[in-house]
């Protein structure tokens, strides 16, 4: 039986920056771009929302990938943020003002 040639096909994700890699069928998903702990402090705060002083959210998994909690945690109070997680989200309030809980 002769042997197939592989044929890859790459789509591109618009919202999280994966990608994807069929190979025959068979899913595999990477990072397109390995991030530093800086690039991607940079890009959480560089979102509109951050800047207007609002909230932004990450998966907790990316989170922990890219800086690890301990940083993410540092970085959150030396901004004076705070910041909640949920359903395996973080989510970061841009702004010094005190977070209620209003039901919960």
């Amino acid at each position: 039986m002769p042997q197939r040639s592989l044929r890859f096909v790459w789509r591109r994700a618009r919202i999280n920056a994966k990608f994807t890699l069929k190979l025959h069928g068979m899913a595999m998903r990477h990072s397109v771009l390995p991030m530093t702990p800086e690039a991607w402090f940079r890009h959480l705060f560089s979102a509109q929302a951050a800047r207007d002083g609002g909230v932004v959210r990450r998966k907790v998994r990316d989170m922990e990938r890219m800086v690890g909690r301990d940083v993410f945690n540092a970085e959150i109070r030396r901004r004076g943020y705070s910041a909640v997680e949920n359903a395996g989200q973080m989510i970061v309030f841009c702004n010094a003002e005190p977070v209620t809980v209003v039901v919960g």
